[in-house]
């Protein structure tokens, strides 16, 4: 019994070591919109993306957008951030490429969030 609580602390001190990475990094989130509609919120965003970043080192930044993401530089002109169900949070990691993860929220409530994707921003 001694061994298993051994193993079983040791794996909860590394996913709290893992989420602390991106736990104590700044958080850059808009205003809240105040639209009454349903939708991502900053702090589920963030919450949602924490969850797919453990493990990635180096994250300096977390920021939290609506819409479809798009780089800064690009030109991305029929991009809209009208629908509060679609959302973005970009990692940024330094001398790294950033990490951008997209978010939906489902009409069930359930949040879906991407894989990771490595964008080189300027």
């Amino acid at each position: 019994m001694t061994r298993r609580f051994g193993t079983l602390l040791a794996a909860v001190i590394v996913v709290v070591g893992i989420m602390a990475c991106t736990a104590l990094v700044p958080v850059n989130c808009p205003e809240p919109r105040g639209d009454g509609r349903p939708g991502l919120t900053c702090d589920v965003a963030m919450a949602a993306a924490r969850t797919r970043l453990a493990g990635v080192t180096g994250v300096t930044e977390l920021t939290f957008g609506w819409g479809v993401y798009c780089p800064p530089g690009a030109h991305c002109p029929l991009l809209a951030d009208d629908d509060p169900s679609v959302g973005w949070v970009e990692a940024a990691r330094g001398d790294e490429p950033a990490l951008v993860i997209t978010l939906e929220r489902r009409d069930d409530g359930a949040i879906r969030a991407s894989e990771p994707v490595s964008f080189d921003l300027p």
